[in-house]
C-alpha cells in the first residue's frame, strides 16, 4: 500500500472511532426520538465499528478472522450493555474497572488477528483508566464524558 493510501486508510479509520463515539454519546441522552434509544450505543454502534473496521482490514474475504471479529464484536455489546451507574465510591469504580474489562477482551481478540500486541496493552490502560478517572470522578458534564469514554474503548480498535 502506498503512503497515500496508507494515509487515507487513517483517517478513515480515526474518523470511524469519531463516529463510535457520536452514536455512543447520543444512545440514551432522550427517550422522545428513535434515535436517542440505548439500543444504538449497545448494538449498531458496536456493529458499525467492528464490521467496518473489518472491511477496511480484509475487504469483502471471507477468511477465519471473520470469527475473531465476531468474537471481539460479542465483548463489546456486553461491555456496552453492562450497567455502570451506583452511588458508593468503590462500587462505581469496581463497575467501571469491570465494563472496560470487558471491552479490553474485544482488544485481545483482535489481537490474535493481527499480532499488535503493543496496541492491545495501550488500549487497554487508556480504556480502563479513562473509564474509572471520567467515569467515577466526573470532572466533566456527562454528555462530554461518555464521549471521551466511548472514545477510548474504540480509538486503537481499527488500528489493532
Amino acid at each position: 500500500m502506498g503512503e497515500i493510501t496508507t494515509l487515507w486508510t487513517g483517517v478513515l479509520q480515526f474518523l470511524l472511532v469519531f463516529v463510535f463515539g457520536i452514536l455512543y454519546t447520543l444512545a440514551g441522552r432522550d427517550d422522545t426520538h428513535w434515535f436517542y434509544k440505548k439500543w444504538i450505543r449497545r448494538w449498531l454502534a458496536p456493529i458499525i465499528l467492528i464490521a467496518t473496521s473489518y472491511l477496511m482490514r480484509n475487504g469483502l474475504t471471507v477468511s477465519i478472522d471473520m470469527v475473531c471479529y465476531g468474537v471481539a464484536l460479542a465483548f463489546l455489546i456486553i461491555g456496552l450493555s453492562k450497567g455502570y451507574g451506583a452511588t458508593g465510591f468503590w462500587i462505581k469504580v469496581q463497575k467501571r474497572f469491570i465494563c472496560a474489562l470487558i471491552i479490553c477482551g474485544a482488544y485481545v481478540t483482535l489481537g490474535f488477528v493481527s499480532g499488535n500486541w503493543s496496541l492491545v496493552v495501550l488500549n487497554s490502560i487508556i480504556a480502563i483508566s479513562s473509564s474509572v478517572i471520567l467515569g467515577v470522578f466526573n470532572p466533566l458534564p456527562a454528555s462530554k464524558e461518555e464521549f471521551l469514554i466511548a472514545i477510548s474503548y474504540a480509538l486503537l480498535i481499527p488500528y489493532i
